[in-house]
């Protein structure tokens, strides 16, 4: 298996041990509980790797042209920004 992740959202930034059942963060339509997060993820001062994943498909975004607005605001928050690795699941 490859790039594999299960829908279960942990709302936490620790890494994880088992990756053939990778837990993403959150759900890109649980938008209040996306934002929270993504602020507490830019303002974490830690000295241990973290990560935050956000999952869904792109499917979605055609169907609810809010879901593309609010993910493009959250882009706009998190990009950019020299602490942050940002990568694909390839990755």
């Amino acid at each position: 298996m490859k790039y594999v992740r299960t829908i279960n959202s942990t709302y936490s930034f620790d890494l994880q041990d088992d990756l053939y059942l990778f837990n993403p963060t959150v759900y890109h339509l649980e938008v209040e509980k996306m934002f929270e997060l993504a602020e507490k993820f830019i303002n974490l001062k830690t000295d241990k790797p973290q990560l935050f994943y956000i999952w869904g498909h792109a499917y979605e975004f055609e169907s609810n042209m809010t879901s593309y607005e609010k993910i493009e605001e959250l882009f706009k928050l998190i990009s950019n920004r020299d602490d942050i690795f940002y990568c694909t699941n390839k990755e």
